[in-house]
């Protein structure tokens, strides 16, 4: 599940947050936004494969993340939580 995630990560900013950041005129570093996103995608992967979102976030503060911010900390959070929330509607 954690590969499944960052891997979702990794198609997530490929598609959808580096064209728009590119449109929206804004200079970003494509390696930190895709670092960023991978590691929410294993975050989130943690969180559904374990139904615990603090444990996600955890484990990208502890494991994933090699730069780690308070920004960042907000964003792996309501990112596993929203997979949580996913996972519990699907076995419900």
């Amino acid at each position: 599940m954690i590969h499944i995630g960052a891997c979702c990560g990794y198609l997530t900013q490929k598609w959808i947050a580096l064209p728009a950041a590119r449109y929206l005129g804004k200079l970003v570093d494509e390696d930190i936004l895709l670092r960023d996103y991978v590691a929410i995608g294993a975050g989130c992967g943690i969180a559904a494969a374990f139904r615990a979102p603090i444990a996600g976030t955890l484990f990208v503060v502890e494991e994933a993340a090699s730069h780690f911010d308070r920004e960042h900390l907000w964003r792996i959070f309501l990112g596993a939580v929203a997979c949580f929330q996913v996972v519990s509607l699907c076995t419900s």
